[in-house]
This record gives C-alpha cells, structure tokens and sequence, in this order.
C-alpha cells in the first residue's frame, strides 16, 4: 500500500495533479504545507494498519491454502 513520495510530487504538476496524488503527496501537503499534523499523522497511521492488516490476512491465507506461512 506504499508508494514513495519522490516520483509522484516531482512528476505532479498543475495539469496532471489530479491523477498523480497519491497518499505520500497527500500527507505532505496537508501534514507540512497546510500545517495540519494530527491530519497527516491519522492519514499515516491508517496507511500502517491497513499494511498491517494485508500482511495478516496473507499469511493467513498462505497458511491456509499451503499449510506454512510467515511465522
């Protein structure tokens, strides 16, 4: 669920903002920019979990399906 911040804000311009905004950028603009920490900090902390969870659910399945997973 993590994509680098560098790519999308140097390739992000005023003609292609709309479709190269991704959760890096977005935190770094409302976080730094706007000045709004708790925003981005929750922003964050949802994109950890939600890897979090993948991760789990994953080795469940791999457990699952081929009887030995991540741990």
């Amino acid at each position: 669920m993590y994509i680098a911040f560098d790519r999308p804000y140097i390739i992000g311009n005023v003609l292609v903002k709309d479709v190269a905004d991704v959760i890096s950028t977005f935190e770094y603009v409302v976080g730094l920019q706007v000045g709004r920490y708790s925003i981005a900090t929750a922003v964050g902390l949802f994109q950890g979990v939600i890897g979090m969870i993948l991760v789990f659910l994953s080795n469940f399945m791999t457990k699952r399906l081929w009887g030995h997973g991540i741990w």
